[in-house]
């Protein structure tokens, strides 16, 4: 074999094994980026979820469910609270789904339309509708903050909207069935009227049974 084609033969066997090193460390890169939760739907440490639910949300004063009336898909509604009725009432189920800082917009399972306060107003009895989801004006996002745990465990709260720093609460205070839901600056008053919580399985078995509080 001449010197000549004894050097091709080698560099042609060079090249290949730069290639192969190349191409091995091309897929190294490829591993190591991927995340340690791909293909298994859990968030990376740290991270919010993206979503929490379906829950039914009711109101420690009159152990009635945040609704939306008639089951309606209409832009604009306003909430009510109805007796609670079961996991599949789904204009009385809810989805939480993450935004920053702990808020979150609030979507209903039948409309797929979101809790809002009203024109974006910051006012006292402003009207809690519901509203396409995909607004960032921060009057459709939501923080609850812990006030009150019962003798079951459970954990009630105030939801108090990110633009006006306002509770959701039950216009009046008041326990009848289709009471409109109103923002109103929170209290933790004796009516109670803003303070709920929410559970994913059916929620009023014992009603009055769950009015007994101790501050949280």
């Amino acid at each position: 074999m001449s010197p000549h084609g004894e050097g091709a033969a080698v560099k042609s066997v060079r090249m290949r094994a730069i290639a192969l090193s190349l191409l091995a460390g091309l897929l190294a890169a490829i591993t190591y980026a991927a995340p340690a939760s791909a293909g298994t739907g859990v968030a990376p440490a740290g991270a919010a979820p993206a979503a929490a639910g379906p829950y039914s949300m009711f109101f420690l004063h009159s152990d009635k469910c945040v609704t939306v009336p008639g089951a309606s898909g209409q832009w604009g509604v306003q909430l009510d609270q109805w007796e609670c009725i079961s996991t599949t009432t789904f204009n009385q189920r809810w989805f939480f789904e993450f935004t920053t800082d702990g808020y979150a917009k609030i979507r209903n399972q039948n409309s797929g339309l979101c809790i809002n306060v009203s024109g974006g107003s910051t006012a006292n009895g402003a009207a809690i509708i519901q509203w396409g989801c995909n607004f960032w004006s921060g009057n459709d996002e939501w923080k609850g903050t812990l006030v009150y745990t019962d003798q079951f465990g459970i954990d009630y709260y105030q939801l108090k909207a990110r633009h006006s720093g306002k509770c959701l609460v039950v216009q009046n205070a008041s326990t009848a069935q289709g009471a409109r839901l109103v923002q109103w600056t929170c209290t933790l008053g004796d009516a109670n009227n803003d303070v709920l919580t929410w559970q994913n399985q059916f929620c009023c078995e014992v009603p009055s049974a769950r009015r007994e509080v101790t501050a949280g």
